[in-house]
């Protein structure tokens, strides 16, 4: 998924630039950027942008149109800047593991990344992180020391966390994966692995890693990661569907889309889980209803009701969800007596969250009022 910088506040501004600042090539063809580089004898700076992005468009308008980033960045680098969203960029997103905006690379002439930063900059924060990237490397000589071959857990922590904060998703969860493939027995016994499994490994019930881990989980020894293990693993299960595009019919654009889940889609996922032997399938099957049921036309109001009164007595809805399905069924065309129990389980949630001043519980309370009382919502 892509972490989006938006600053809302922002309107639409144009790329600025002035003979005094960074000269950038806009949107030219890679290659001929690194061409260019190669008659120069000279580095490449790339600004991967989006035209929604605040802080691309706040870069270029304050930062990089400054005398002192031109008197740094010309005479050194062919410089460019590309739209990731558009041309040769989504090639180019996915060839760089480019997941956060802006992303900004120095490489060389051949293309090879000598380093990368990610988010806003002032121009002299800027030209000195570049300055001293260039001298420690991409990853201050971690890259290195991994690639020769250093598996201690100290390096691979210290890389994986690096490439973490650049936002190089596909990047650390391949290494990750790989690291740990043969460690199970540590994962579910060693704070350390375990906290590299939960941080950095991909979270998805197609990877074997995730798998082997889900179905020993019962052997799990880590006291202090119990609670966080346990919710990872199923939160994967449940969450998979919603972030697979597939998995959605869509129609419409931005906000007035409508989104429904395609019931074959999901049909093939339980089988799937049947096929590895889960033993929670229908448990995880339900809780991906009750997450998803405002998209389930398939799925009647009754029916719903009384998957809902099941979990709700069991307590087993966390506030998020218990939102929606409270939200959704007293909107439905659920009986009146029925929609009187699901106004009494909200009654009773809003005597739960009383004289508890955190944020969340504020929030839900406000909302959970909101649809008793539709009327004071503003």
């Amino acid at each position: 998924m892509l972490l989006t910088f938006v600053a809302t506040s922002l309107s639409a501004v144009a790329f600025a630039q002035t003979d005094e600042g960074v000269q950038f090539n806009d949107n030219t063809p890679i290659k001929e950027i690194f061409a260019k580089a190669k008659a120069e004898n000279k580095m490449v700076l790339v600004d991967c942008y989006t035209s929604w992005c605040g802080p691309c468009k706040m870069m270029a308008k304050k930062e990089f149109p400054k005398k002192e980033m031109g008197d740094y960045f010309n005479p050194k680098f062919v410089s460019e800047k590309i739209d990731m969203e558009k041309g040769e960029g989504p090639k180019l997103l996915k060839q760089w593991d480019i997941n956060a905006f802006p992303t900004f690379l120095i490489l060389d002439a051949e293309g090879k990344v000598l380093y990368r930063m990610v988010g806003y900059r002032t121009s002299e924060q800027f030209i000195k992180e570049v300055k001293e990237g260039i001298d420690k490397g991409p990853f201050g000589g971690l890259d290195k020391k991994y690639e020769a071959g250093d598996r201690s857990i100290e390096v691979v922590q210290k890389y994986l966390g690096m490439l973490k904060s650049q936002y190089a998703t596909e990047t650390y969860h391949k290494i990750a994966d790989d690291f740990l493939k043969d460690k199970v027995d540590k994962i579910l016994t060693d704070k350390a692995y375990c906290d590299l499994f939960l941080n950095f490994a991909e979270m998805s019930p197609y990877y074997d890693l995730f798998l082997q881990v889900y179905k020993r989980r019962v052997a799990f020894k880590v006291t202090e990661k119990a609670s966080e293990f346990n919710q990872t693993l199923d939160d994967t299960w449940i969450s998979y569907p919603n972030t697979q595009r597939d998995y959605f019919d869509i129609k419409g654009e931005g906000h007035s889309a409508s989104y429904t889940i395609k019931a074959d889609k999901l049909n093939d996922y339980y089988a799937y889980m049947e096929k590895c032997g889960i033993k929670d399938v229908a448990d995880i099957k339900t809780k991906i209803q009750l997450k998803n049921f405002y998209m389930m036309p398939y799925l009647s109001s009754d029916d719903f009701f009384g998957i809902a009164k099941t979990y709700v007595k069991k307590g087993d809805i966390d506030d998020e969800t218990f939102s929606q399905v409270c939200g959704g069924l007293y909107k439905s065309a659920i009986s009146a007596s029925k929609k009187k129990v699901v106004k009494g389980w909200i009654e009773n949630r809003l005597k739960t969250l009383a004289g508890d001043d955190s944020q969340n519980s504020k929030y839900f309370s406000k909302f959970y009022n909101s649809i008793l009382n539709p009327e004071t919502k503003k």
